[in-house]
């Protein structure tokens, strides 16, 4: 138990002196401790400590008469032993008066606690308040000053009630809080930085504070707003342990209900924030929110980092932020300047998100949508997206994983990787990288993809696929076309086909609106026709409507299907198609084959598919073979007429 004086001790005012009572050496020694502790004023005073539960009354003590004002009050309360002299409560009045309600009126009230080594750990003042013997409360309308902790919290506020029984203090109206140094470990103790706040405290302004002196709880309730060194909070409900030393820190505050952060050019709201000012990690839930200068995102919940400036948002997280310049994913050139191309920004989904000034990364089921107004530019999806920025939120580099898809309209880029280069617009594909734009499409190891100018490069194993309508106008330009007029057709992307793909395979190749590259062990197959060379290159009119040209280079091999099932091989060096007049020209040493054994050979061939005739130029020699016993005259091949029986003279 604590230890208590015997009686209070207080003195009646009265005209007449009254005889001193019989003074032993208890007395004397009560005197002393009295004068031992002289009574301090307090400035801006925050007094939150288990200690102050400890203060009791004892209810044995009787009561003054009414109408007598004691003068000097006071109540001590003792350690219990081995510090049984010790004082750990002090309270003190300059007078009390008696009431009617059994309560005393005291004023001039100070009550102070003590550690058990002497030194003062808590002082509270205030001009006067209502004191129950009976139910050991105090109460009081008037204004009250707390310090604790050598002047490390400091609290203001008025109206309080405390109760000794629970260890309870309220304070009710328009409480003030200063914590000196802020909420890490204090690096000064002195009682005179409480004089004015500085850089580096915390103020709390609320409407009420509730203290649990038992759990050492501190729970601040009504407009709550905290300030700090760059961070704010708002809040209706603030809540944290006090530190058992004046040193010691605070190791969590957890904000409630409508609860709004601000730290730098960051704004967050949510319901719930948890801040752990130990390591800097502030947690905030419930539609948890945020804004930093233009970007802004959501989550399930925020982790924000003060101290590497670093936020984590988790759980159906989003990220949305305006883009300028080509844009945020790949793909074509930038949106022209219209009343859309002034709202462009892109929203990035995923599981969970982290975030800094100029990096952000991305896991779990990620999708970004780029928009120009209520256009969709581009889509991108993966499962981990890391992002680059520069200024304006321009992307200097993205790297994409796992099931990378890259979208815009009917173009479609996929793969194992992604690597996009903001600055040059390349992005780079591995991992079975594939791509599609309309009817079109192709494979590889390696995929480079220019979507601003329509530019690809596929290397390794590499391969295009061409619907039968555009093979027809491409490729099969090389091939004769017996029934068919003499008509340039444009590349098709209406996605009909006529029959099988033309497929294309190579050691690599490179697709531009302009011409179309294919090199090394070049094979082309389709219906009519099948082609390899070593080289392939075909020319395009502006826009990629109509082939131009086509010229295939070294160890060139045609094997032509004709009408009838017969099967035409011409070899040479060189191949060379000009559509302006659909002639093919054949060029080192062409030899032309039929499947029934004839052969015919020259300098230079030229096959006119207009027409269907076949000129040679220089000296040219054939062998026809003659079925059965008939005499026949030889046949050509690629001649329209297989009936015409008078052998044709080469042109010179």
């Amino acid at each position: 138990m604590n230890r208590f004086s015997p009686a209070l001790v207080a003195r009646p005012r009265s005209s007449s002196p009254s005889p001193k009572p019989c003074q032993g050496p208890r007395k004397k020694v009560e005197d002393e401790r009295q004068a031992r502790w002289p009574r301090h004023v307090l400035r801006g005073v925050l007094s939150l400590s288990l200690g102050f539960a400890l203060l009791v009354v004892p209810a044995s003590a009787q009561q003054p008469s009414l109408g007598v004002k004691l003068s000097k009050f006071n109540v001590p309360v003792y350690y219990e032993p081995p510090h049984q002299t010790q004082l750990r409560w002090l309270l003190k009045g300059a007078q009390a008066t008696p009431q009617t309600n059994g309560t005393m009126l005291v004023e001039e009230v100070t009550l102070e606690e003590f550690q058990a080594a002497g030194a003062r750990e808590m002082l509270i003042e205030t001009p006067d308040c209502l004191f129950s013997y009976a139910t050991r409360e105090a109460s009081s309308a008037r204004p009250l000053k707390m310090l604790l902790q050598e002047g490390r919290f400091a609290l203001e506020g008025e109206g309080f009630l405390w109760r000794q029984t629970n260890a309870l203090l309220v304070i009710s109206n328009r409480v003030r809080t200063t914590v000196r140094g802020g909420w890490l470990e204090s690096t000064s103790s002195r009682e005179a930085q409480a004089e004015a706040p500085a850089l580096g405290d915390v103020r709390i302004l609320a409407d009420q504070f509730i203290y649990d002196g038992k759990t050492t709880q501190a729970v601040y309730r009504g407009s709550v707003r905290v300030t700090a060194t760059n961070l704010s909070l708002a809040c209706e409900a603030l809540t944290f342990r006090l530190p058992t030393s004046g040193v010691g820190a605070v190791d969590r505050l957890v904000a409630e209900q409508r609860v709004a952060i601000d730290y730098g050019e960051l704004h967050a709201t949510g319901e719930q924030a948890v801040f752990s000012p130990g390591d800097g990690m502030i947690q905030l839930t419930g539609q948890a929110q945020w804004q930093a200068q233009a970007r802004e995102g959501r989550g399930d919940e925020l982790l924000l980092n003060s101290t590497t400036t670093t936020l984590q948002v988790n759980g159906s997280a989003k990220l949305k932020l305006p883009i300028s310049g080509t844009g945020f994913l790949p793909q074509e050139a930038a949106v022209a300047q219209t009343a859309d191309a002034t709202d462009r920004f892109v929203t990035i989904t995923s599981e969970r998100y982290e975030i800094q000034t100029s990096r952000a990364s991305f896991t779990g089921g990620v999708e970004a949508v780029e928009r120009a107004g209520n256009v969709t530019r581009a889509r991108l999806t993966c499962s981990s997206l890391v992002a680059m920025f520069g200024g304006s939120n321009q992307v200097q580099q993205l790297v994409a994983e796992q099931r990378v898809v890259i979208e815009q309209g009917e173009r479609r880029l996929a793969g194992e990787q992604a690597r996009y280069d903001g600055a040059s617009g390349v992005a780079e594909l591995t991992g079975q990288p594939t791509w599609r734009d309309g009817d079109r499409s192709g494979r590889g190891e390696v995929l480079l993809a220019n979507l601003q100018r329509s530019h690809f490069i596929v290397r390794g194993d590499a391969s295009l696929t061409l619907p039968r309508a555009e093979a027809g106008s491409l490729l099969n330009a090389l091939a004769i076309r017996p029934d068919e007029p003499a008509v340039a057709k444009p590349i098709a992307h209406s996605g009909a086909a006529d029959g099988p793909p033309t497929l294309i395979t190579c050691n690599e190749y490179e697709l531009s609106p302009e011409a179309v590259a294919f090199r090394g062990r070049v094979r082309a197959e389709d219906t009519q026709m099948r082609l390899t060379c070593d080289t392939l290159t075909v020319k395009l009119s502006p826009g990629g409507t109509n082939v131009v040209g086509i010229t295939a280079d070294q160890n060139v091999v045609m094997s032509l299907i004709e009408t009838n099932g017969q099967v035409t091989t011409a070899t040479c060096a060189q191949a060379v198609y000009a559509a302006a007049d659909e002639v093919l020209e054949l060029l080192g040493q062409p030899l032309v084959r039929r499947s029934d054994g004839s052969s015919f050979t020259a300098p230079v061939v030229k096959l006119n598919r207009a027409t269907g005739t076949v000129s040679a130029l220089g000296k040219a020699r054939a062998v026809w073979l003659t079925p059965g016993n008939e005499t026949n005259s030889p046949v050509l091949p690629f001649d329209r007429k297989p009936n015409m029986r008078k052998k044709r003279t080469p042109t010179p």
